[in-house]
């Protein structure tokens, strides 16, 4: 979304409600605007907390993850995948400013891509906002209306999952991708409740 700072700052405010929040956040927003990412952290420190931290991640933002042995596999994926070298995780503080807020949001460019269709995907229960791929959608259905060329934009969010939704949600996740990719019917599709969900504005 392209939101006004004005309200950047009142969704700030929401959060950061607390002297110690403040003081995490003012932490947080230095080491993000000097380009520390969650793996230099774990490059820092010895294997043994590296590893800790990652399977304390594991369990307590993945609760839907509950078979040990994917845990495991999912906290050695991670850990493993965090303490090489570092490449696209230094692009993040590029696009975003601290907060997942964009430097340049593709809110405007993406209506403007000389695609057929894009499909946005986001958990139902995602902390990121639906309404911005609504938005695009919106934008994209009123250029072709008006004689323009646009993308054909669909909006999705997959049942029972958060922003890991591929993880949080595997079987409706992978339903989705296959729905976007064109199969109206998908073989994958055993039980209803792994339908996405067609996002519509509030």
């Amino acid at each position: 979304p392209d939101d006004p700072p004005e309200q950047i700052e009142a969704r700030r405010a929401r959060y950061i409600n607390s002297k110690p929040r403040k003081i995490a956040y003012s932490a947080y927003r230095k080491l993000w605007t000097s380009g520390y990412t969650p793996g230099c952290v774990l490059r820092l420190i010895p294997e043994s907390q590296g590893r800790r931290l990652v399977e304390d991640y594991i369990r307590n933002r993945l609760p839907a993850i509950q078979d040990p042995e994917e845990q495991q596999i999912l906290s050695e994926y991670m850990y493993t995948g965090n303490i090489l070298p570092g490449s696209g995780e230094y692009g993040l503080s590029r696009l975003l400013l601290p907060g997942a807020i964009a430097k340049q949001p593709g809110l405007h460019r993406i209506p403007n891509l000389q695609v057929k269709k894009v499909s946005f995907l986001y958990g139902a229960l995602d902390w990121m906002d639906v309404n911005g791929g609504l938005a695009v959608q919106a934008i994209s259905a009123q250029k072709n209306l008006s004689g323009g060329s646009s993308p054909q934009v669909n909006v999705y969010q997959v049942p029972n999952a958060g922003h890991l939704l591929m993880l949080e949600n595997t079987n409706a996740f992978n339903a989705a991708v296959a729905i976007t990719a064109g199969r109206r019917h998908p073989n994958t599709i055993l039980d209803p409740a792994d339908l996405p969900i067609v996002a519509k504005p509030k």
